[in-house]
């Protein structure tokens, strides 16, 4: 089947993304081109699957996707005082930070939508 051309199937629940380029393949160094790889496999992705999704004849119940940790910045303060919550900010400080603001903003569908999108932030810091 191909999403770009064919859409989701009809009957489609839900839609789970968990594909992207690991982030700490040991046989890649981290340089422009690997970080576009990285970009890419997670952020087009995401893009292609909430066109899909939108675009559903029926649209599935929910579209989840992986996301990543690396979102919030390191603050053992935050750590110590039971972690980071969905208010916390993040985002903005370095690559994967702005990587995860992207990737999760690949996978949002129009407001109108009744498919219910989530984020699941996995990963440790």
């Amino acid at each position: 089947i191909s999403f770009q051309n064919d859409g989701l199937p009809n009957g489609t629940v839900a839609v789970i993304n968990c594909c992207g380029q690991n982030v700490l393949d040991p046989l890649h160094r981290w340089n422009e081109d690997f970080k576009a790889k990285v970009y890419n496999s997670r952020v087009k992705t995401n893009e292609m699957l909430a066109r899909a999704v939108s675009e559903a004849e029926e649209t599935p119940a929910a579209f989840i996707h992986m996301s990543g940790v690396g979102f919030y910045p390191p603050d053992r303060l935050a750590s110590e005082a039971g972690g980071q919550t969905e208010a916390s900010p993040g985002g903005q400080h370095d690559w994967l930070a702005s990587l995860v603001k992207d990737w999760e903003a690949a996978a949002q569908l129009p407001a109108s939508s009744k498919t219910r999108v989530v984020s699941l932030r996995s990963g440790h810091q």
